[in-house]
């Protein structure tokens, strides 16, 4: 006579050898008759194992909605860069009719795209990690916002900077906290830093949050020959490995570090 199947009174799994895989419970052999104290204990142990098992399940379905949840704000984000790339089509329209020779707007539209196709690689690479790094999502849609206003205040400045004889971009980027800010280069003289000296040329002032930079951190002028770089006077830059001495030509290729934190790129228009 084949042997009958018994049951798991926690889940209703068949039980293998008196143990339940699914969840654990072990099935003790009574004798027929046993005191009613001991009959109550095993059936407390039955409802206490139900009640962890309910337990688990509910705490799965949290989990799986909380990951719902997070799909959705990055779906959210997604529809704000979209949002964004049509008003960057719209500045560079407008500022192609005011001043024609403001070429710039085309370089800083692709430094634009260049991030958001960076933010997207972001979120792509967010919800591959979606189902065992939840917690890694809360830092990366902050950051994603963070980045997205500085686009946006970027796409504001360019409505509102007057056109000027542009050279170049400088992309100061923070690899700690995986932020990047473009700055101008203008026609001559320029200096960069957190209060430039009023009696150059161009003076354009930035900070980088959790950085020190100098009143004057570094300077670069136009030539006919290409740009030159040069680092303020007590403060160590490198290029592509080695400390700069004085003034360089700068190239789109050459990697630029002030530390190990700061990276400078430099695009000639």
């Amino acid at each position: 006579m084949a042997k009958a199947n018994i049951n798991c009174p926690v889940c209703d799994e068949a039980l293998e050898n008196g143990l339940c895989p699914k969840c654990g419970y072990l099935r003790l052999n009574f004798p027929d008759i046993i005191p009613s104290s001991l009959r109550d204990v095993e059936q407390s142990r039955v409802s206490i194992a139900q009640s962890v098992l309910n337990q688990i399940e509910k705490l799965k379905q949290e989990k799986e909605s909380s990951k719902k949840e997070t799909f959705g704000e990055i779906n959210h984000l997604k529809t704000k860069i979209s949002d964004l790339k049509e008003e960057i089509a719209s500045c560079n329209k407008e500022n192609s009719r005011l001043n024609r020779e403001y070429t710039t707007l085309q370089s800083e539209k692709r430094q634009l795209s260049n991030k958001i196709s960076s933010l997207e690689q972001d979120i792509e690479n967010a919800e591959r990690n979606a189902s065992s790094q939840q917690s890694s999502y809360d830092r990366e849609i902050s950051n994603l916002r963070h980045q997205l206003e500085s686009a946006q205040t970027e796409v504001q400045r360019m409505k509102s900077e007057p056109a000027q004889q542009l050279k170049g971009i400088v992309m100061i980027e923070d690899k700690r906290n995986d932020t990047r800010t473009m700055l101008p280069i203008f026609d001559g003289n320029n200096s960069y830093g957190t209060n430039p000296d009023s009696g150059l040329h161009h003076q354009i002032k930035f900070q980088v949050r959790g950085f020190s930079f100098n009143p004057v951190h570094f300077y670069i002028r136009t030539s006919s020959k290409g740009l030159i770089l040069e680092p303020s006077s007590g403060v160590e830059m490198t290029q592509n490995g080695g400390v700069i001495r004085s003034g360089v030509y700068a190239r789109q290729s050459d990697n630029f570090m002030f530390g190990d934190r700061i990276r400078i790129n430099i695009t000639q228009i």
